[in-house]
């Protein structure tokens, strides 16, 4: 339910007006420990199960869950277990303190001088603050890539769906798109 956003939790929360803008790793992972916490006592504002809509909080809740799951930081498992066997060069989560600098610039935020252009674009970094105080790595928000690296991800899952052999089983992948899966 979680994954197919009918888990009933609400789209999304403003943590980013409740918890600071961190100036160091052990600030944000503060953070994304107080956001777990906060999630996990949200009531869902839909019955799950119930067709909802996307849900970011659904989605950090599941970045954690994998974090769990593999026992490594979420950044680490998309590395080694996607971007890396399907060779995507150009893909990955981007830390706050280490900004890309061939990165598009996608809105104005006074709040980040640090990582703003002379013009008060946001550079290099996550521009989702709800991600970018939790480190830059979340569930929901946080990656970058290129559009090549992104072509041999989706033609990877499409020969996955035609039952090669791949960073999921054919099944699984099938499973992403059984109307079944939504519930009750």
């Amino acid at each position: 339910q979680v994954l197919n956003h009918s888990s009933g939790y609400p789209a999304w929360d403003k943590y980013y007006e409740r918890f600071p803008f961190p100036e160091t790793e052990g600030e944000a992972l503060e953070n994304k420990r107080r956001i777990l916490h906060e999630i996990l006592d949200t009531s869902p504002n839909l019955p799950p199960g119930s067709l909802g809509v996307y849900s970011d909080l659904g989605y950090m809740l599941l970045g954690h869950w994998v974090e769990r799951a593999f026992d490594l930081r979420l950044d680490e498992v998309v590395s080694q277990h996607i971007v890396e066997p399907l060779s995507m060069e150009r893909t990955g989560y981007v830390f706050c303190d280490v900004p890309l600098s061939d990165a598009v610039r996608t809105e104005l935020d006074t709040r980040r001088p640090h990582v703003t252009d002379d013009a008060g674009a946001v550079a290099g970094v996550v521009h989702d603050e709800n991600c970018y105080i939790q480190g830059g790595v979340a569930g929901h928000a946080g990656v970058f890539s290129t559009a090549r690296d992104l072509l041999m991800f989706g033609e990877h899952m499409r020969d996955v769906a035609d039952g090669a052999d791949g960073i999921v089983s054919s099944s699984t992948h099938l499973s992403f798109w059984d109307r079944n899966m939504l519930g009750p």
